[in-house]
C-alpha cells in the first residue's frame, strides 16, 4: 500500500499514445493511483553527448509524459561513464 516505482527507458518514448496505454494498463493492473507512483526516466548512457542535447531530450521526454502533475515524484537519471578507462591518464582530473 506504499506505492510503486515505474522506470521508463528511451524506447518507451517512441510512441506517445502507446506510452500512455502502457502506463494506463500498469496503473489498472496494479490498482495504484498516479499519486502513489514514483516515476523514473532512465535516459541510459549520455557519454559523448553535449549537455545541451541531453537537456533538450530530457525536456522533450518530460513534456510527452501523460499525467505529468499527478506523479508522486519524477526523477530523471543518466550515466556518462566511458566504456573503458585505458585512454585516460592516471592522476589527472
Amino acid at each position: 500500500g506504499k506505492g510503486i516505482a515505474l522506470r521508463l527507458v528511451p524506447d518507451d518514448f517512441e510512441d506517445e499514445d502507446e506510452l500512455q496505454d502502457v502506463i494506463d494498463a500498469i496503473v489498472e493492473l496494479l490498482g495504484v493511483e498516479h499519486n502513489k507512483i514514483d516515476l523514473l526516466i532512465d535516459s541510459g548512457t549520455v557519454f559523448g553527448v553535449s549537455a545541451a542535447t541531453v537537456a533538450q531530450v530530457a525536456r522533450a521526454k518530460i513534456a510527452n509524459l501523460p499525467y505529468l502533475a499527478q506523479w508522486r515524484t519524477l526523477t530523471l537519471i543518466a550515466g556518462a561513464f566511458p566504456t573503458g578507462l585505458a585512454q585516460l591518464t592516471s592522476g589527472i582530473w
